[in-house]
């Protein structure tokens, strides 16, 4: 519910009626609720090195209604979450992510940390070199040692699930959730 005088000015008696009531949405939430939704998209692409204008092409032919100021910004925060985030991979394997640097996730995660493993080996059923990802949350910020081998223990609890035989981890990238940002709890 919003409040009245945190409402934008100008919107009129009647439209700050219908943003207290409810029955319209406020810009804040179409706009996240617009990045939501072409989140996934964006992302992939940005990790398959697609150029800003090339997605924002596929996000019109596709038929997403976002407007382009909402789809640039969220192609520029992915790029920079990601870029951020990569800097994990260098990380000493016996030290622990300095949180202030982390990025902070652009959807909603359930727990204060999420960090994404590669997985490379071969692939059990044709031979062939394979890449797969892990999400690893956690409420407590772990080592790099950790995290990757938290990664193999769920390759080691389900191997009909990865099938990947010689495999190797690797920290690849991180984020913090936004409600846990500053020890608050929403």
């Amino acid at each position: 519910m919003a409040i009245p005088f945190l409402t934008p000015v100008g919107l009129g008696l009647r439209r700050v009626g219908q943003v207290l009531t409810g029955a319209v949405k406020t810009t804040a939430e179409r706009t996240t609720k617009a990045a939501r939704s072409v989140y996934g998209a964006v992302r992939g692409a940005v990790a398959r090195g697609v150029s800003d204008t090339a997605i924002g092409g596929i996000l019109r032919r596709t038929g997403i209604d976002i407007p382009a100021g909402v789809a640039d910004q969220v192609i520029a925060k992915e790029r920079r979450r990601r870029a951020q985030g990569a800097a994990l991979q260098f990380l000493a394997r016996r030290r622990t992510p300095n949180p202030d640097r982390l990025p902070l996730s652009l959807t909603p995660i359930a727990r204060r940390y999420a960090f994404l493993v590669r997985i490379s080996g071969v692939d059990v059923d044709t031979g062939e070199d394979i890449t797969k990802f892990v999400t690893i949350s956690s409420d407590e910020l772990m080592s790099r040692e950790d995290i990757e081998r938290r990664a193999e223990q769920f390759l080691e609890d389900d191997p009909e699930k990865y099938k990947i035989r010689n495999a190797q981890f690797q920290l690849f990238e991180g984020m913090k959730s936004p409600l846990f940002e500053g020890g608050i709890e929403q």
